[in-house]
């Protein structure tokens, strides 16, 4: 059985970002350690990011990007399903 999410947010593009505990442990602890505690401004900069931009490298990978707070970018990996190739690269999702 799949442990249940920690994170769980619908972006603006429509796509659906789980974290389990354990992977955001490893998150905050190994990969990111300027991460820690800052959950909750992860949680809104994916839910409402300032601008969302599509990856160079890997089409299905997404930075959401907020102006405020400590944690102002957050990568998500879209399905294949939520992937639409014809979208720009760059999305701003409020008026500046």
């Amino acid at each position: 059985m799949p442990a249940a999410p920690l994170l769980d947010i619908l972006t603006p593009l429509g796509c659906r970002v789980r974290c389990t505990a354990s992977w955001w442990q490893q998150v905050a602890t190994l990969k990111h350690p300027v991460m820690a505690g800052q959950l909750a401004e992860v949680e809104r900069t994916l839910a409402d990011p300032d601008e969302v931009r599509r990856s160079r490298r890997d089409a299905k990978c997404y930075s959401s990007t907020a102006d405020s707070g400590r944690a102002g970018c957050a990568w998500s990996r879209a399905s294949k399903a939520a992937t639409d190739s014809s979208s720009p690269r760059t999305r701003r999702t409020r008026s500046r």
